[in-house]
């Protein structure tokens, strides 16, 4: 099941009813998380060569500047994936991402130009946006820093407004535990 058809069939009886109607618009306003995801991935997928460089410096920045920090909030996105049971969402993000990749050519990204690339490729990056895409996942469940570190990379070239999305503070399910210590 792709992302989009995840959509429809997350939207409540009415929505559905509504655009079951012969020649209804299916596309309509989705919201939530797997919206969300596929709104970033929509967005990724516009993203030009220099954007894509500004999001891996954005990316090894992120992880340089704490590391320890940045590792618990991946691993709290890992443990919400499996406290939610959201595999299933997460291994359909995965193949939109892949196919993002394909059309776009990021292997060209291999071995940058910019003497400023420090041997940035696009393994890099793309690891980068599916941590970001899986984190917009269970934005509800992590904590809103563990969100905002792990989505850190893109959030000047995609902001959350532009998905829909406000970080809000996740149930304590899957967090790092920054929020505990304070």
């Amino acid at each position: 099941m792709s992302l989009g058809d995840m959509i429809w069939h997350g939207r409540d009886e009415e929505q559905q009813a509504a655009s079951n109607v012969e020649g209804a618009d299916r596309r309509g306003s989705p919201v939530g998380p797997v919206a969300a995801v596929t709104t970033f991935l929509g967005r990724l997928g516009r993203l030009d060569v220099t954007e894509l460089t500004a999001v891996g410096r954005a990316w090894r920045t992120a992880v340089t500047v704490d590391p320890p920090a940045w590792f618990a909030a991946e691993g709290a996105v890992g443990l919400a994936v499996r406290a939610t049971n959201r595999q299933g969402v997460q291994e359909a993000a995965l193949e939109e991402l892949s196919e993002v990749v394909r059309r776009r050519g990021w292997w060209r990204l291999d071995h940058l130009d910019d003497p400023d690339s420090q041997g940035l490729t696009e393994a890099g990056i793309q690891y980068a946006a599916t941590l970001a895409a899986i984190a917009l996942l269970v934005g509800d469940v992590i904590s809103r820093s563990d969100m905002e570190r792990i989505y850190s990379p893109f959030v000047t070239l995609i902001p959350f407004s532009e998905l829909n999305y406000v970080p809000e503070a996740g149930d304590g399910r899957a967090t790092s535990g920054e929020e505990a210590g304070g």
